[in-house]
């Protein structure tokens, strides 16, 4: 209260203007919290084996970094989006973000509309890593209340059940039959829990045509 007095006395406009900010924001959230809210009817599996994929390219999206960037955003059987980008069903959601590729690689093709490995790659393998560089991803990570780089989420009945941040790992593309592709990650999850604490290792695969879409 007494900061939004602080705004009010110096500069009313500005005062206003981080009010409508906070709106929106505070509507994004409780637009997102809001399919938090509503229990589960039924329990919930987090799946290891994901049927469909959706990349997302960005290109060169940050200044400090020459590398394009690229995110996965997988799905289990039972779950996709909807038409309007929405996410619908029961089952899990693996999110890859911030993966990075030299800027005139041509290991990754989009043929069709879909993602592949160029003609002649067996495979190419990406690792985690805090410091952008060609075939690497972001590791995971709780950043201020919201998952960032690799995530699950575990989905039932159109609601979000639970968020399990993954640590590090490394996964692999390879192409496969019908213009096809298997992936192969394996991921740490609470690594960071204590000092003692024995990372859990979960390896989850799938095979897919992966859609791209371009992100601004």
């Amino acid at each position: 209260m007494y900061l939004f007095r602080i705004f009010v006395t110096r500069d009313r406009n500005r005062y206003e203007h981080l009010c409508s900010c906070c709106f929106l924001f505070m509507l994004s959230v409780l637009l997102l919290c809001s399919c938090q809210k509503p229990a589960p009817s039924k329990p919930v599996t987090v799946a290891s084996e994901f049927t469909a994929c959706y990349a997302e390219l960005y290109g060169q999206a940050y200044d400090s970094v020459s590398q394009n960037v690229l995110a996965f955003d997988l799905y289990s059987e039972g779950l996709d989006l909807n038409e309007q980008g929405k996410i619908e069903g029961t089952g899990t959601n693996l999110y890859i973000s911030d993966i990075f590729t030299d800027a005139d690689d041509s290991l990754l093709v989009i043929n069709n509309g879909r993602l592949m490995l160029r003609a002649g790659i067996d495979s190419l393998c990406f690792r985690s890593d805090s410091l952008p560089a060609a075939g690497t991803f972001l590791p995971g990570m709780d950043f201020e209340g919201n998952p960032t780089g690799i995530y699950l989420l575990t989905i039932a009945d159109n609601a979000i059940a639970g968020i399990q941040v993954l640590d590090s790992g490394t996964f692999v593309l390879r192409p496969s039959e019908g213009q096809r592709m298997d992936f192969q990650g394996i991921f740490y999850y609470s690594t960071r829990s204590s000092a003692n604490a024995k990372p859990v290792v979960q390896t989850y695969s799938a095979r897919f045509n992966s859609e791209v879409r371009i992100k601004n």
